[in-house]
C-alpha cells in the first residue's frame, strides 16, 4: 500500500521550490519579479529586454557627463583607488538619479549620485569588511547639519561634508537637509546594528531586519532630494509628508530591500552580507533557499498594500503629484538592479545570449 506523502517535510518542500542552490535561487527571483513588474509605473524612462524584464534607459548624454564628475570626485577624494575604479562602474548612481527624476538639474543628480556612491563605497569597504559604523554614526550629524568635520577626518568624513555642500548648493536645499540628515542617521543606526550582529554572531529576527530595511534602501535621502526638483509640484522639504504618504514612501523602501534581497542571493552567500534570506532561514530552522519563498511572499504581501494606497492617493493635487513620485521608486529601483553590473546586468545578458 502507498504510503501518503508528507507535505511538510523537507524533501517535499525541495521538490516544490527546486531551489538548491544559488543560481535556481536567481532565475526563479527573476521571473516572478518580472512578472510583478509587467507593467511599471507610467513615464518612467525604462525599455524592455528580450527576457521580459525592465532596464533604465535615461538620457544617457546627461547620464554619462555626471556620472563621469562624480566618479572623478570619488577617485580624487580616495573612496576608491584607481584599482577600484572597475568596482565603481559596477553600481553607476546617476542613471537612478536621472529615472526618478528625469527633469533634474545636474546638480541634483549629481547630488544624488554622490551621496549613494558614497553610501556604495562605505557598505562594501567599511560594513562589510567588518569595521564599526558607530565613529562615522557620532560624526556624520555634525558634518552634514553644520559643516564640522572631527579633529582627525577621512576620507568618508570629507564625504560628507562634499555630499553637504552639494545639498546646500541647490534652491531649497537647507530647508531639506534637516530631513536628510536625519534619513542618514537612521541608515548608519542600521548599520551600527549590522555591526553588533556580526560581533555577537547572531543575525536579527526578521521584524529587525524589516526596521533597519526602511533606512538601508537609502530610498528615503533619495525622496527629500527628489522633492527638490522644480516643476514637478512635489511637496517641498521641511514640511513633513502627511502620515499615509510616509507610509508610502516607507513601503516604497521595503519592496526594493527584498527584492534586492533575492537578486543578490548569489553576491550575497558569496561575500557573506546581511540578507533577508539567511535572516529567516536562522529564525526558522530552514535553509536560504527554503526561505526565498517566504521573502518573495513577503514582499508580494508589502507590494500589494504599497499599490493599494498608491491608488488611495492618486488623486489631483500636490499630495497625489507627491504619491505618484514616490511610487515610481520600486519600478525604478527594480530596473536599476537589472541595468547595473553590481546586481543583475551580467546575468540579465547571460540569459538572452542562451534564448
Amino acid at each position: 500500500m502507498t504510503q501518503p506523502v508528507d507535505v511538510h517535510t523537507r524533501e517535499s518542500r525541495d521538490a516544490d521550490t527546486g531551489l538548491r542552490d544559488a543560481l535556481e535561487v536567481t532565475a526563479w527571483a527573476r521571473r516572478h519579479l518580472a512578472a510583478a513588474h509587467a507593467r511599471p509605473a507610467p513615464g518612467l524612462p525604462l525599455e524592455s529586454t528580450a527576457s521580459g524584464e525592465w532596464v533604465l534607459a535615461p538620457d544617457l548624454a546627461t547620464v554619462d557627463r555626471v556620472e563621469s564628475e562624480v566618479r572623478c570626485w570619488a577617485l580624487d577624494l580616495g573612496l576608491y583607488d584607481r584599482r577600484q575604479a572597475a568596482a565603481m562602474a559596477q553600481g553607476p548612481c546617476t542613471q537612478l538619479a536621472a529615472t526618478v527624476a528625469p527633469d533634474a538639474p545636474e546638480a541634483l543628480l549629481r547630488a544624488m549620485s554622490m551621496y549613494w556612491t558614497m553610501i556604495i563605497a562605505f557598505d562594501d569597504q567599511v560594513v562589510e569588511a567588518g569595521h564599526p559604523a558607530a565613529p562615522y554614526r557620532a560624526a556624520v550629524g555634525p558634518i552634514l547639519l553644520d559643516g564640522t568635520l572631527p579633529r582627525s577626518p577621512d576620507h568618508y568624513h570629507r564625504a560628507f561634508l562634499d555630499v553637504r555642500e552639494a545639498v546646500l548648493a541647490l534652491p531649497g536645499g537647507a530647508a531639506a537637509l534637516p530631513e536628510f540628515t536625519s534619513y542618514v542617521l537612521d541608515a548608519l543606526d542600521g548599520y551600527v546594528h549590522e555591526w553588533e550582529w556580526a560581533r555577537t554572531g547572531r543575525r536579527p529576527r526578521f521584524p529587525e531586519y524589516l526596521a533597519d530595511g526602511v533606512a538601508s534602501s537609502h530610498i528615503l535621502p533619495g525622496i527629500v532630494l527628489q522633492r527638490l526638483e522644480p516643476g514637478r509640484g512635489l511637496l517641498p522639504p521641511g514640511e513633513p509628508l502627511p502620515p499615509a504618504l510616509a507610509e508610502l514612501a516607507q513601503l516604497a523602501c521595503l519592496v526594493p530591500r527584498l527584492e534586492n534581497d533575492l537578486l543578490s542571493f548569489a553576491k550575497d552567500e558569496k561575500d557573506g552580507a546581511l540578507n533577508a534570506c539567511w535572516v529567516l532561514a536562522e529564525e526558522y530552522g530552514i535553509t536560504p533557499y527554503e526561505a526565498a519563498p517566504a521573502v518573495l511572499a513577503t514582499l508580494t504581501a508589502l507590494r500589494t498594500r504599497h499599490d493599494t494606497l498608491l491608488t488611495a492617493l492618486d488623486t489631483d493635487g500636490p499630495q497625489g503629484t507627491q504619491a505618484r513620485v514616490i511610487g515610481q521608486w520600486v519600478d525604478a529601483c527594480y530596473a536599476w538592479f537589472l541595468s547595473v553590473a553590481r546586481y543583475g546586468a551580467k546575468a540579465r545578458r547571460k540569459a538572452e545570449q542562451q534564448k
